[in-house]
């Protein structure tokens, strides 16, 4: 379900505006739009453009130390007091920064060595031991793979050139060549033509000789950036401490903490964050300002309250939104036991306003299909046991979504009469003895959901007033009827061995065709178009064939891609009946085959069966009524930062 939105101006005096960012729009949920292009109508009005002065100073904060785990701020540190902090504690450590600068300097000096010696840390061999040859060159470097592979098709069996391979990404190949000393110039050349990059690795930095192989040396590089760290840290600390305590001394204050500093830096942060707002603001010809944006309906009635009793600012909200430049952003608020599949929704793409919102619609059918599709009451048990340790313990997304489908497998195992491939007399049915019935059921679920997604379509393009989509198109009014119809007809002269009339298939399956291929020139022959046909008949009557084509394919396609349901019905019982039939095999290993056998099981046909329902859900029902796209609710909030 999506939230209900009003489009909302507050207005007032231009001296007014940062008590009105403040108070208003800081306090609300407002999703801002850019006032100047979001009324061009109106004429006289020019952006607020004023430099940020908060910027300057969140560059200089982000050189100072903070805590990691500070406490709550236990004096208010308004703005200007804290840009005064700041900037005193900032300018206190330029002066006093040799020191600190010099380590700052051996550090990024260090960290430039660990990277150049980190692609080779995998060769094993004594890289000093490298400089001991007398008669051997070699170089480091890096070349394009494409250039590698010439190099392995012509030159790697080549006996002049010995290559050693350290690494590759997807791009790149790194190693290490050797060649005879008087065979340098020429072997460089044949590198250069394959854009090798030389390398060098520094064998010494200072006094430091680093020996060892390459993980070797990069294990110590670590370990002493580790301590630079710590001595940075340590020393930046020290020197942020006396500048807090000097400055306190100066105003005649209690002493600051570096926990003060990190709340003033905060303060500075937010600050800057809603003085930031200004841009969305527009400015009238006679110094009034509008803010434009979107509010959801009780946020809006809440602050329309609030606004009442102000009479500087004037808050005005609107409920059409056909004449705006700006459509309204998508807010999606379903009950908490569907919420997680909005994971699903959002990869598809979120509803457009006024657009049906999927969410519930996913969550019932893919619940039922996976359950359906994966039934056993052991290994859904541990579906619904991992979506809990990924949901509380790792914070994923997919946890919900997991524990809920594997509740639906524990109960398809249950009327599947399965757990863990133990077999017992179920409540329903055994797949493996039942074929034709899992399969029927496949096939009609695949109609029931086909129809179900056409409907969907009306009720969506009703709701936006697109008629030719709601009626004429395939999976609109004519479209469901040629479906319902053709299924009709097929089951009857199929499976009940009944004629139909010749009436009845022309005005329920060749009318509706009609209509559906005929819906471009219809509608722009009710729209009075001029031209209501393409000028090149022939050409129309060859794509109007092709389209009819592909819808008839379309429905076919669709209808039997649903088979796969029950497919994986029958491939889930005979995986574990595999499993059940080796653990009798293997003496004295039963239980151990039953295990592993469940847990490749449930890794490979699990994800197997969540993408291929995924698929189902995109591809044969939301292609049917659904567009996503919308764009997403984003008020102007700030976030504090979290502090680890």
């Amino acid at each position: 379900m999506t939230e209900k939105m009003r489009y909302i101006n507050i207005i007032g005096y231009t001296r007014e505006l940062e008590r009105v960012i403040d108070e208003y729009i800081a306090g609300y949920e407002i999703h801002l739009e850019d006032a100047v292009k979001a009324l061009p109508n109106e004429k006289g009005l020019s952006a607020v453009s004023v430099a940020n002065p908060y910027a300057r100073v969140l560059k200089k904060a982000a050189k100072l130390i903070s805590p990691r785990n500070p406490g709550p701020c236990q004096r208010a540190i308004p703005s200007d007091k804290a840009v005064e902090l700041v900037e005193y504690a900032a300018d206190y450590l330029n002066d006093v920064s040799g020191e600190l600068d010099a380590l700052r300097g051996e550090r990024e000096a260090y960290a430039g060595i660990l990277a150049s010696y980190l692609p080779y840390q995998d060769l094993d061999f004594e890289f000093r031991q490298l400089h001991d040859f007398r008669f051997i060159t070699w170089q480091f470097g890096k070349m394009p793979l494409a250039s590698f592979q010439q190099f392995e098709a012509f030159l790697y069996h080549d006996p002049e050139i010995l290559f050693v391979e350290a690494k590759r990404d997807q791009e790149y190949l790194w190693g290490i060549y050797f060649t005879a000393d008087f065979l340098r110039e020429k072997v460089d050349s044949v590198f250069s033509s394959l854009h090798f990059s030389k390398m060098t690795l520094p064998p010494a930095y200072g006094e430091e000789v680093f020996s060892g192989t390459a993980g070797q040396i990069c294990a110590g590089i670590n370990e002493r950036l580790a301590r630079l760290d710590g001595e940075i840290a340590e020393l930046q600390t020290t020197l942020t401490q006396k500048a807090l305590a000097r400055k306190a001394q100066e105003d005649g204050q209690p002493p600051w903490s570096p926990e003060d500093l990190y709340h003033a830096r905060e303060e500075i942060r937010r600050a800057s964050f809603y003085y930031d707002a200004r841009k969305y603001a527009a400015r009238t010809e006679n110094d009034f300002f509008i803010f434009v944006g979107w509010m959801t309906d009780r946020e809006a009635a809440r602050l329309e309250k609030r606004i009442s009793g102000d009479d500087a600012v004037v808050f005005i909200q609107e409920n059409e939104y056909e004449t705006l430049r700006v459509k309204p952003p998508t807010k999606l608020n379903n009950p908490p036991f569907f919420r997680a599949f909005e994971f699903f929704v959002r990869m598809y793409g979120l509803p457009a306003y006024g657009e049906m919102d999927p969410t519930i619609f996913v969550a019932l059918t893919y619940t039922l299909l996976f359950g359906f599709m994966f039934g056993d009451i052991g290994q859904g048990a541990a579906l619904f046991g991992l979506g809990l340790f990924l949901r509380y313990k790792k914070n994923l997304r997919l946890g919900p979504i997991m524990s809920v489908i594997g509740l639906s497998s524990m109960f398809f195992g249950l009327m599947f009469g399965s757990v863990f491939g133990f077999e017992f007399e179920g409540l329903w049915l055994r797949p493996q003895t039942n074929v034709p019935t899992i399969l029927t059921v496949s096939i009609i679920t695949g109609i029931a959901l086909i129809s179900f997604s056409m409907l969907l379509n009306m009720i969506n393009a009703f709701k936006r007033k697109d008629l030719a989509r709601a009626v004429l198109s395939h999976n609109g009014l004519v479209g469901f009827v040629f479906y319902i119809s053709l299924l009709a007809v097929a089951y009857l002269s199929i499976v009940k061995n009944t004629a139909v009339s010749l009436g009845i298939v022309v005005f329920l399956i060749v009318l509706p065709l009609l209509l559906v291929a005929l819906k471009e020139p219809l509608v722009n022959a009710l729209g009075n178009k001029k031209r209501w046909i393409q000028e090149k008949p022939g050409l129309f009557v060859f794509e109007t064939i092709v389209n009819l084509f592909e819808v008839l394919l379309g429905f076919f396609t669709n209808t039997i891609s649903y088979v796969r349901v029950g497919a994986f019905v029958l491939s889930h019982a005979c995986m574990m009946s595999v499993v059940m039939l080796l653990s009798e095999k293997i003496a004295g290993g039963a239980f151990l085959v039953v295990v592993l056998g469940n847990l490749f099981v449930l890794a490979l046909e699990g994800l197997i069966v969540g993408i291929q329902v995924l698929r189902l859900e995109f591809y044969e029902m939301f292609s049917r009524f659904y567009d996503g796209s919308g764009r997403e609710f984003a008020p102007y909030k700030y976030n504090p930062l979290e502090i680890n």
